[in-house]
């Protein structure tokens, strides 16, 4: 085997297995970006994956996973500029059952009855609060409350400065407490409870 074939099969085998790592996460974080839109969802990581794959050796991120979230915010923004020149998005879309993708993303069995009602109406609640945001406060709201990501690496993300992921968080929890202000609960725990299966 050449030097070449080696090296092109070593690139494969790492992409591949990187793949296998990081997909299902990049699909669920393409699902949150794209208010839950598995077409678009399943269109921006296929993009963000080749983009990946033909930039391969150019970088040699810390983090595999903020690296392709970040070219999939690149993308889903650029995606979003081209459509509000053309039509305004809707993020209130509805399957053929007549619950939205957050709602069915979200579905979680209660104890007991009446725990399972307080808890989806609050799910559908909270699922509905997320999908008002502006993306460029639901975007960074669900990678910090949703998956877990640390304020810098939101940044890295985002590819905006720390302070402007601090406002942006902050100014769409605060959007979320106002929509939620009849719930009476932290902000976290609302998002906590609709994240439990969304994760």
């Amino acid at each position: 085997m050449s030097f070449f074939s080696s090296a092109v099969s070593q690139k494969t085998d790492n992409f591949h297995r990187l793949l296998r790592a990081h997909g299902d996460a990049a699909y669920r974080m393409a699902l949150h970006m794209t208010g839950g839109k598995a077409d678009d969802a399943q269109d921006l990581v296929q993009e963000a994956f080749i983009k990946v794959w033909r930039h391969w050796g150019e970088e040699s991120p810390d983090s595999f996973k903020s690296w392709i979230y970040r070219v999939m915010h690149n993308l889903y923004m650029d995606h979003l500029r081209k459509r509000r020149r053309t039509a305004a998005a809707s993020l209130d879309i509805v399957s053929d059952d007549g619950e939205s993708p957050w709602e069915q993303r979200l579905a979680e069995n209660g104890p007991t009855p009446f725990q399972t009602a307080e808890q989806t109406e609050l799910r559908q609640t909270v699922a509905q609060a997320i999908r008002r945001l502006n993306p460029d406060f639901r975007v960074p709201i669900v990678l910090c409350d949703l998956e877990g990501f640390a304020y810098d690496e939101i940044a890295r993300i985002l590819g905006c400065p720390i302070g402007t992921v601090r406002s942006r968080i902050h100014r769409g929890r605060e959007q979320l407490r106002r929509l939620l202000g009849g719930y009476g609960c932290e902000i976290g725990d609302a998002v906590g409870v609709a994240s439990r299966r969304a994760l």
